[in-house]
């Protein structure tokens, strides 16, 4: 059994270290992964692990969990042929991409991911779509600022990322009031971050974090 503290501990000092050392602790993490059969301890454990800093070390994470592959250095050339659920479920992958999604680092890598590996997530999640539609619903509603609402175009048209999205994909299995919000909650997030940026600043500044 995976000692209690053992992810936050992973977490807390991946802040504080080179990311080379971040990768090596992830390594060894990856592979003290490997011999957890207590479900909650390895979801414990994965979840601990998505707090990583590091926007490289979440992107090869993805991989790793997605083929249940563990090589060193992370050798993309393994990692890219399968998507086997002998190692991780796929409903314990979403909630591994959704929470590396919430890292402040992450969101970039969990968003690209979705979208260069679409044909990949509809093979993983063909008989369970509610699951790949709430991966990219969750995703896309923690946007908070307005170039990833609006991607702009050379035309007049101004598209939204999400929006752009959720037309192209038709084979997204998820109602159109899941979609909406979606949408509605990036605008929330903008929203709020426009009328509460200037306090949260100041306060920064005054606790010593210029």
């Amino acid at each position: 059994m995976v000692p209690g503290k053992c992810c936050q501990i992973f977490a807390l000092s991946s802040t504080r270290t080179m990311s080379d050392d971040v990768g090596s602790m992830f390594e060894k993490m990856s592979r003290l992964l490997e011999t957890v059969n207590d479900a909650q301890e390895k979801e414990r454990l994965m979840i601990g692990m998505t707090g990583v800093p590091d926007k490289d070390i979440l992107h090869r994470m993805i991989y790793v969990f997605l083929s249940g592959f563990f090589r060193r250095s992370f050798d993309f050339r393994y990692l890219e042929r399968a998507t086997d659920e002998t190692f991780i479920r796929g409903q314990d992958f979403a909630t591994l991409l959704i929470k590396i999604a919430m890292n402040p680092v992450g969101l970039d890598v969990a968003w690209n991911f979705v979208r260069s590996r679409w044909e990949t997530l509809l093979v993983k999640y063909e008989r369970n779509e509610y699951t790949l539609g709430n991966i990219v619903c969750t995703v896309v509603s923690l946007f908070k600022d307005r170039e990833k609402l609006r991607e702009e175009k050379e035309n007049v048209n101004s598209f939204s990322q999400a929006t752009q999205f959720f037309r192209e994909k038709a084979d997204l299995k998820v109602t159109e009031n899941a979609k909406r919000n979606a949408i509605e909650e990036i605008e929330n997030n903008i929203d709020w971050l426009d009328a509460n940026s200037r306090s949260i600043e100041q306060w920064l500044s005054s606790n010593g974090f210029d």
